[in-house]
């Protein structure tokens, strides 16, 4: 039996998430005003605003999916569990 190409592409890994992306602004953001900005009054707490925030949302879209991944896992290959060998396997295996 050979195996025919289709002539597609294998599929591309999926792309970084848009809120993923927001998040990661948030932090990057709240830290450069940490790091270069001479922080003061306001200022300093729209950054720490701006990390905890994407922290805290962070936690709550992981508890609220379960931590579970984003592309669902590939089947299990073989037998469905519980399917029980043909009589003719069971001889050859007790020989």
């Amino acid at each position: 039996m050979t195996v025919q190409s289709t002539g597609r592409r294998p599929a591309a890994p999926p792309a970084v998430p848009w809120q993923f992306a927001i998040r990661a602004v948030a932090v990057v953001t709240g830290l450069t005003l940490l790091l270069i900005v001479d922080v003061r009054g306001v200022t300093f707490y729209v950054a720490w605003e701006l990390i905890v925030l994407a922290l805290v949302t962070e936690g709550a879209a992981t508890r609220v999916t379960g931590g579970a991944p984003a592309v669902a896992p590939a089947p299990e290959r073989g037998r469905p569990r519980g399917e029980r060998c043909s009589p003719r396997s069971r001889r050859l295996g007790s020989a």
